[in-house]
């Protein structure tokens, strides 16, 4: 059983209405392509709760977990780009407490480009957050990652492309999962991967990251192999 409620959303069209709207769970819909600020330090986007995004997870891994707080959040990209350029950093940050709804509403014309080439994620998953993705594009043009996780927290992908501009990534693969991680998860149901096979699932814990009862489809693309 499914209860769909609908809501009022909030159009955005700047960097700070981006930050303001997500962090205070408020449901947005992009109007226009945004591009992070240079200084980092001053604008990240960030979900967070209870407080644990600057907790180290090497050496504070459960108190990281704590907090009794909630958030809900929802962007959609309704066809419009957020480009991430910071070589140390992600395009958002989702952790204890947070759940986070992507879509794009256009198909999947929309989404997250990064343009950074240090380590870094486009989406990054730290201690219990949540993510659900129900479409858009997720490219990166360096060696990270598009989604990493670290720590107990969840990705579902239902629909969406994902493609990572380099073959070669020190960090991991296209998705993955922090080494230390416990009982984190990427569950893949949909989408389009290029150069990267979900069913393969991280380059440190081996199995899959595609649901039971799915399979991957493979073609060649311009720019390599598409699995499906």
């Amino acid at each position: 059983l499914y209860v769909f409620t609908v809501v009022d959303a909030t159009e955005v069209d700047t960097y700070d209405e981006l930050i303001q709207n997500l962090e205070a769970g408020t449901p947005v819909i992009l109007t226009a392509n945004i591009a992070e600020p240079t200084d980092r330090s001053e604008s990240k986007i960030t979900l967070d709760p209870n407080g644990v995004s600057s907790i180290n997870a090497s050496t504070d891994y459960e108190q990281g977990h704590q907090g009794d707080l909630t958030l809900y959040a929802m962007l959609d990209f309704n066809g419009f780009t957020i480009t991430c350029a910071s070589d140390t950093g992600w395009g958002i940050q989702v952790c204890t407490g947070a759940y986070l709804t992507l879509r794009d509403s256009s198909g999947n014309n929309g989404g997250f480009v990064g343009t950074n080439t240090g380590d870094s994620a486009l989406i990054s998953v730290k201690f219990g957050g949540q993510i659900v993705i129900y479409g858009g594009s997720y490219v990166t043009q360096g060696v990270e990652s598009d989604i990493y996780v670290c720590g107990d927290g969840n990705v579902t992908i239902f629909d969406g492309y994902f493609a990572d501009g380099s073959l070669e990534d020190a960090y991991g693969e296209l998705l993955n999962l922090y080494n230390s991680s416990v009982s984190g998860s990427i569950t893949v149901y949909g989408g389009q991967y290029l150069n990267y096979d979900p069913s393969t699932g991280d380059d440190q814990k081996d199995g899959s990251f595609v649901a039971s009862g799915y399979q991957v489809t493979s073609e060649t693309v311009e720019g390599g192999t598409l699995y499906t």
